[in-house]
């Protein structure tokens, strides 16, 4: 072997070494704020609608001006109108525990933050910053959760996250950290996250507290999310024709059923109304047509279409 070919060979396997030592570092590293978030946060994707407790007011986003902006509508079939709309898009608009204020995502500079907008006297806080890709899903008493994704280091490796962040402001160090799990009780005592079946191979959703026992098998799919009291979870079910189900179980793993939904794909299910109600939306596509957002009553199983909230292309 020639000596030019050794050192070469050599060079090569320190490089990729160098590489996978570099590789398992990063995948332990506790890292979210990266260059390499810039522009990942993707198009505008709508969302599922959010109600006020009493039920009077939605609010939701839509592309229909060729940005992501928040609208607001009255339940009694008042017109939408714009809230949010800034040249920035502005998506996954959450009510807050008290309904004083809402809190949204909005892209700005190549990354996205949530940000909180306040109902009474129309002013905005920005929750969390840095070179990340933040998303809320759901409110608690005290503040909002939401997902924390990025793509970091050379290798892109990806990593999401839910947080709790208060009212007043977002601090990691400080703040509750609740890892890569799919939801959050409004207590902070239990999450659902998603395990692989060994046997089957699908993704199911398992329900446990924070020290990750008691666990409970919730069954296969996506998209859960807790009431406001934390005793049922609502989540989507697959079918076989790649249309999905809303479905509603305790806590506790018990009195699974299914509940009354227009057939087609669906944003992933939310509680709103103090819990009275499930929220979905369909997205605008061939095969569903139109779509539209919808409301479940629970204590009658009544579903609603909420007229003011378009439905919106996948993109």
């Amino acid at each position: 072997m020639r000596p030019l070919f050794k050192r070469n060979l050599a060079i090569t396997a320190v490089a990729w070494m160098a590489c996978w030592i570099g590789a398992y570092w990063m995948e332990a590293a506790d890292v979210f704020d990266s260059r390499w978030n810039y522009r990942m946060h993707g198009p505008f994707q709508a969302c599922t609608p959010s109600l006020s407790a009493d039920g009077s007011l939605i609010v939701f986003d839509s592309s229909r001006t060729g940005n992501g902006d928040i609208y607001t509508a009255g339940t009694n079939g008042a017109a939408s109108q714009v809230l949010i709309g800034t040249k920035a898009t502005e998506s996954h608009p959450v009510f807050t525990w008290s309904g004083e204020a809402i809190a949204f995502a909005r892209q700005t500079g190549g990354y996205q933050h949530v940000w909180l907008y306040h109902l009474r006297d129309k002013t905005e806080t920005q929750l969390t910053t840095g070179r990340v890709i933040d998303v809320p899903v759901s409110n608690t008493t005290k503040g909002i959760i939401f997902r924390r994704s990025t793509s970091y280091g050379r290798l892109l490796l990806p990593k999401s996250e839910l947080f709790a962040t208060p009212l007043n402001g977002f601090n990691e160090s400080t703040s509750q950290r609740f890892g890569d799990v799919k939801c959050v009780s409004p207590d902070g005592e239990s999450v659902v996250r998603m395990k692989k079946d060994a046997t089957s191979g699908q993704e199911e959703l398992w329900i446990e507290n924070r020290a990750g026992t008691n666990t409970h098998r919730i069954g296969a799919g996506w998209g859960p999310s807790f009431s406001h009291d934390g005793k049922q979870i609502v989540y989507l079910s697959q079918t076989p024709d790649y249309k999905s189900e809303v479905m509603l179980i305790n806590s506790d793993g018990t009195d699974q059923r299914q509940l009354p939904a227009p057939a087609g794909y669906k944003t992933a299910p939310r509680f709103c109304m103090d819990g009275a109600v499930v929220c979905f939306r369909i997205p605008t596509s061939p095969r569903d047509g139109p779509g539209g957002a919808y409301i479940v009553h629970l204590r009658d199983s009544k579903s609603e279409k909420l007229n003011a909230v378009t439905g919106e292309p996948i993109h």
